[in-house]
């Protein structure tokens, strides 16, 4: 007798597993127990029920908001306020030129023409 261990490991043929698998798998299956819950791929009902239930509060988000704005009383935008002050004619405030752009006028005016500097 030979002593030595045996590693090999006997698998049944994949081809015999099979056929004997996929009678039972495609065969009618027995009666449901009371307590089993219903067989289907989809609960289309439920699956339903819930697209109808996010499309009410799809709608409901969109709208509810837009009618809770319209509701509230319009209120026009405040007037623009402008300080105007009118004068008559005769009455028009003297303005100093502080800025001196007067005088830049004329200094440019001056050199554009050749006149050199100081009054003309």
């Amino acid at each position: 007798m030979n002593d030595a261990p045996n590693f090999l490991v006997e698998w049944p043929s994949r081809w015999d597993e099979f056929l004997t698998a996929i009678g039972p798998a495609l065969g009618k299956s027995p009666e449901r127990l009371a307590g089993e819950a219903p067989v289907g791929l989809f609960p289309w009902w439920g699956i339903l029920l819930s697209w109808a239930f996010e499309l009410l509060l799809l709608i409901a988000v969109i709208v509810v908001p837009a009618k809770l704005a319209s509701m509230q009383p319009y209120e026009p935008p405040p007037k623009p306020k402008y300080d105007i002050i009118y004068y008559s004619s005769n009455e028009l405030p003297r303005t100093e030129d502080v800025g001196g752009a007067e005088v830049a006028r004329f200094q440019l005016a001056d050199k554009a023409l050749g006149l050199g500097e100081g009054p003309h």
